[in-house]
């Protein structure tokens, strides 16, 4: 939690709409890129109206369990780590320990966010890996 809350409140301060830490100052880098599975940075976007923040993630072949280099702008990326150590054999029983590790106390958003597809009426552009 602690250092979600140290990436937003970075994020917001370099966005020019953070709380300045009391000093009243308010900072702004432009553009910014930071890539992230904090569910609660991803949320950013929807603290703060007017466009401010933006999702995107790389498309993820769950058959293949491999990027496509496909970026989906406007779709919070999630993590495929339980999926991934799956396949590279990690043992069940540790990677059913850390799901439930994970439980009902994990709250992002990526269930429910159409995390993998495009969505309607969201850009997506494609990237060859070289």
């Amino acid at each position: 939690m602690e250092g979600s809350a140290i990436g937003g409140a970075l994020l917001e301060q370099l966005a020019g709409v953070g709380f300045g830490g009391g000093s009243g100052v308010q900072h702004s880098a432009g553009l910014t890129l930071a890539t992230t599975h904090h569910g609660e940075l991803k949320a950013l976007k929807y603290e703060h109206p007017g466009g401010i923040f933006e999702n995107a993630a790389v498309e993820f072949d769950e058959v293949a369990l491999a990027p496509t280099y496909r970026l989906l702008w406007g779709v919070p990326g999630r993590s495929r780590a339980l999926q991934i150590a799956e396949r590279f054999g990690l043992e069940a029983e540790v990677v059913a320990d850390a799901r439930a590790a994970l439980g009902e106390r994990r709250v992002t958003l990526e269930v429910g966010s159409g995390a993998g597809r495009q969505l309607p009426g969201r850009r997506a552009a494609h990237f060859d890996a070289q």
